[in-house]
C-alpha cells in the first residue's frame, strides 16, 4: 500500500467550515461489465475490495463526527473499511426501472428517452 498526505481537517474546521467526504463504493463486475445497477445489491469484486481496504488505509487514524452508508453491500462494504457505518434506506441508489441489470446496448432503442 502507498502512502498518503493527511488531509488538513482541523484546518478546515478552524475556517469555520464543515469538512466532508463523500467516498464512492469500489469496483463491481457489473462496473467492468458497464450495466446499469441502481437498486441491485450487486457486492465488490477483488479490484474493489483492494479500493475500500485503500480508503481504510488512508483514513486510519481520521476522527468521523458520522459514517454513514447504503444498506446495498457495495456500499456498505466499502464504508465498513472506514467503521461502523450507519445503514440509511435514504442514501440507496436510485432505481434504474428497465436498464437495472442491463447495458445500454442491451436496451430496445425505442424505449430510450434519447
Amino acid at each position: 500500500m502507498t502512502s498518503c498526505t493527511p488531509i488538513p481537517w482541523q484546518s478546515i474546521a478552524e475556517r469555520g467550515e464543515i469538512p466532508l467526504l463523500l467516498v464512492r463504493h469500489g469496483r463491481t463486475k457489473a462496473n467492468i461489465e458497464r450495466r446499469f445497477v441502481g437498486k441491485m445489491d450487486v457486492p465488490l469484486d477483488e479490484h474493489g475490495r483492494g479500493e475500500a481496504a485503500l480508503w481504510g488505509e488512508r483514513m486510519k487514524g481520521e476522527k468521523f463526527s458520522g459514517l454513514y452508508s447504503s444498506p446495498l453491500s457495495r456500499a456498505r462494504e466499502t464504508a465498513e473499511q472506514l467503521g461502523s457505518p450507519s445503514l440509511l434506506s435514504s442514501l440507496q441508489e436510485l432505481d434504474q426501472g428497465i436498464f437495472e441489470g442491463k447495458r445500454l446496448d442491451e436496451l430496445d432503442p425505442a424505449l430510450l428517452p434519447f
